[in-house]
């Protein structure tokens, strides 16, 4: 999910909140692009009224994030690991780690 602060992403993040599922997401930030301004983008979703994420500040190279159930940021990636094949492997990391707390 990209963070945004349109009614419609409020809402889905409010959703997976009351919903336990936060830290069952990843959160894009999108790195910057010539054909859209990510950085206003973003700065917008972190003043968003009752924001639940703690989002950090903008970085141009992008992130792949995971939050925990308080809104606190539980893991960062560059967002580098979209293309070198290692996101895959950090989320089945992450499902073996919420399966443990499971059990």
């Amino acid at each position: 999910m990209v963070p945004s602060h349109s009614p419609g992403a409020s809402w889905e993040v409010d959703y997976l909140h009351s919903n336990g599922l936060i830290e069952k997401t990843l959160f894009i930030m999108p790195p910057a692009t010539p054909h859209y301004d990510v950085a206003a983008m973003w700065h917008a979703a972190q003043a968003g009224p009752g924001r639940i994420l703690a989002l950090p500040d903008y970085d141009p190279e992008g992130a792949v994030l995971t939050f925990a159930s308080d809104g606190g940021i539980r893991e960062r990636w560059p967002f580098a690991v979209v293309w070198d094949n290692t996101l895959g492997q950090k989320v089945r990391l992450l499902v073996a780690e919420q399966a443990k707390k499971s059990s």
